[in-house]
């Protein structure tokens, strides 16, 4: 027997916007000193990885500024703007 597949791949996601919302005006702060070293950047291609990343590299900055018990999974992505091709809408 023999099986063939034809697989047909969309048109990425992209990034629209990359904004934080934070309460905390210290982390905000840290956040905003650190914001050329972030990996989400408008008009990038969405994925996952680079968010779990992105993720794991704000708990290390706040855990280097004395949040040492931060976790990443104290925080979460609320909302991601994507960038949708027009034929999908």
């Amino acid at each position: 027997m023999k099986l063939a597949y034809r697989i047909h791949a969309g048109h990425p996601y992209k990034v629209r916007h990359v904004v934080y919302d934070i309460d905390d005006l210290v982390i905000s702060d840290y956040m905003r000193q650190d914001s050329a070293q972030s990996l989400l950047a408008p008009g990038m291609l969405f994925d996952v990885n680079v968010l779990d990343a992105e993720r794991q590299r704000i708990t290390k900055l706040l855990q280097n500024k004395g949040y040492y018990k931060f976790n990443k999974d104290f925080w979460s992505i609320r909302r991601i703007r994507l960038e949708i091709p027009i034929w999908w809408t």
